[in-house]
């Protein structure tokens, strides 16, 4: 059966597969000499695999999508005429959502970060419906291509980007906010968009967030503030990243604590805090596994540093 989705679980080591017979899979990362480990996915890794922890048919027909909420306790399951909210732990039924207000197949779902909304895409339009009311906020009849969402948080509000044909040789981007129908800002280029998503720029360049577009005509468009970059790629050379500024790691420190359970945290972040006070920490580079440990049981705080040198 072919694979049409796959959603990743925001806080820990889980994934979620759907199919074209509409089963649905929840895979955890397992070590391979676990208990847990059904050998039921092939691996090449000496020490991890996947197992499946769930499985179940959550549909007659094909399932279009599947994606967690931002908190991970809901994920939502897209056939072609209904959309299925599901607690995440217990994999119950939550809420159903009959077929869009179009009648159309449904192609295409998201949630966005701190936000009860969810975005759906049909073919022939898109909207965004509140999960808690039930009611379609907005809806536009447009044609979609393709679809990028900020959902992890670059910006200080969710947005999401969709590009449209207008012609044979042109295609309109809209930058919009769940909220509302009016785009934040549009751009049209002179090529048909083949993928898109979000990213920041280089240190050198401010770290601004930009929505990067790949073209039919082997073009990379970056687009930032509403207005568009190019960078052309030459024939068939791949282009190495060479300036100075995108290399985050030049050495790596491992601190390793000996002191009573009860004081890890504490200690944890005692020893951030100097090195802090040291050294200029990048937010974007911090990982936080001692408030939340990670399903193996890893516990660590990583962060990157830079000195004025």
């Amino acid at each position: 059966n072919l694979i049409t989705s796959l959603a990743v679980h925001p806080s820990k080591s889980e994934i979620a597969t759907t199919d074209t017979t509409g089963l649905m899979k929840c895979w955890s990362l397992v070590e391979i000499t676990s208990a847990l480990n059904n050998n039921e996915a092939v691996t090449t890794d000496s020490q991890y695999t996947w197992s499946c922890t769930f499985q179940s048919w959550r549909s007659n027909e094909a399932i279009t999508m599947v994606r967690y909420g931002y908190d991970s306790s809901v994920y939502a399951v897209a056939t072609i005429n209904a959309i299925n909210l599901f607690d995440a732990n217990t994999h119950a039924l939550v809420s159903t959502f009959a077929s869009s207000p179009t009648r159309e197949a449904i192609r295409f779902i998201s949630f966005f970060d701190h936000s009860s909304l969810l975005l759906v895409v049909t073919p022939h339009s898109l909207y965004t419906m509140d999960l808690l009311s039930k009611q379609v906020l907005w809806l536009l009849l447009v044609d979609v291509t393709k679809v990028a969402v900020n959902a992890s948080g670059l910006t200080d509000r969710p947005l999401f980007a969709v590009t449209l044909h207008n012609t044979p040789e042109t295609d309109s981007i809209l930058i919009l906010s769940p909220e509302s129908s009016t785009p934040v800002a549009s751009v049209t280029l002179n090529a048909h968009v083949e993928a898109m998503c979000w990213g920041k720029e280089s240190i050198r360049s401010g770290r601004r967030v930009c929505l990067f577009c790949l073209t039919d005509r082997r073009e990379i468009i970056k687009i930032v503030e509403g207005e568009a970059e190019r960078v052309e790629l030459v024939g068939d050379e791949v282009k190495k990243v060479t300036a100075f500024d995108e290399v985050f790691d030049l050495f790596a420190i491992r601190i390793i604590i000996d002191c009573p359970q009860e004081q890890e945290k504490a200690q944890c972040w005692a020893i951030y805090s100097i090195v802090t006070d040291f050294y200029t920490p990048n937010p974007d580079r911090m990982r936080d596994w001692i408030s939340i440990p990670k399903s193996n049981g890893y516990e660590s705080l990583h962060t990157t540093v830079v000195s004025n040198e």
